[in-house]
Parts: C-alpha cells; structure tokens; sequence
C-alpha cells in the first residue's frame, strides 16, 4: 500500500484561499488533515481490508511530517514558492479522497488500489520546489 511519503509531500506546498496567504504551518497541518481523512475514510468504512481497523491504521496511517517544525523552516526559504506547491498538493489529496469516497468498496481489495494512481507522485504537475528549499528539506526527519 502507497502512502504519501514525508519528503514527497513536503517537497510540494502552497495555498492562498479567498486572497488571504495562509502559513506554512498551517498549510502543513492542513495536509496532514487531509491524510488522516484518508485513513479514516478506509479503515472506519472497510477495516476488513486490512485486517481490523488497527492494522488497517498501522499500515496506511502515519505522520506525514514527523518533524513538522523542520519542515515548516525549510519550506520557508521560499515560503511564496512553497504555498504554490503546497497548493497543489492539497488538491491532489482532496481529489484522492473524493476517489476513494466514491470507489472504496470492502469487498472489493481493487477498489482500495484503483485510487493510488493520484497519490503515486504526488508531485506531478505541481510546480517544483526551488532547490533552495530541497535541499533544506533534505535535513528533515
């Protein structure tokens, strides 16, 4: 089972809603909501997949970014940069959720992997992190 990588999520990050320009931090934690919506989402509705519901959280559940404070300092060497990609990234993990709000079927194990497409790289046709910001992430937990 795929999950978002912290380096690959981190290494994409952006958001300005309704003109307002949100932090970094926030932009962070908002991911990580959108992760555990994930994982909600597949372990409260179809544990059965995995087991129980404490496998199905052992296996696909994790901190995305397990040094949040880290990430966050890295992501601000170019923090204009980072919203954008971050942006991107949030918009991915909404369209993978509505994915598997729509596909999951418990007893279809298939229907779990027909949505890891749109999580496989997440990155993909989001803008790219300024190595400047890569590089710092590159000394995150």
């Amino acid at each position: 089972m795929r999950r978002f990588a912290p380096l690959v999520l981190s290494t994409s990050l952006v958001l300005a809603a309704g003109g307002c320009t949100k932090s970094i931090p926030k932009l962070l934690e908002q991911s990580q909501d959108r992760a555990d919506e994930s994982v909600d989402i597949v372990c409260e509705a179809c544990p059965e997949l995995f087991g129980s519901e404490e496998q199905c959280r052992e296996l696909i559940g994790s901190p995305l970014f397990p040094d949040g404070e880290c990430t966050a300092e890295a992501l601000d060497e170019d923090a204009d940069a980072s919203r954008e990609t971050l942006s991107c990234v949030l918009d991915i993990q909404d369209e993978y959720n509505a994915c598997l709000e729509d596909k999951l079927e418990c007893g279809d194990p298939d229907s779990y992997l027909s949505c890891q497409d749109i999580i496989e790289n997440p990155l993909t046709g989001c803008p790219e992190l300024p190595i400047s910001v890569l590089t710092a992430l590159q000394g995150c937990g």
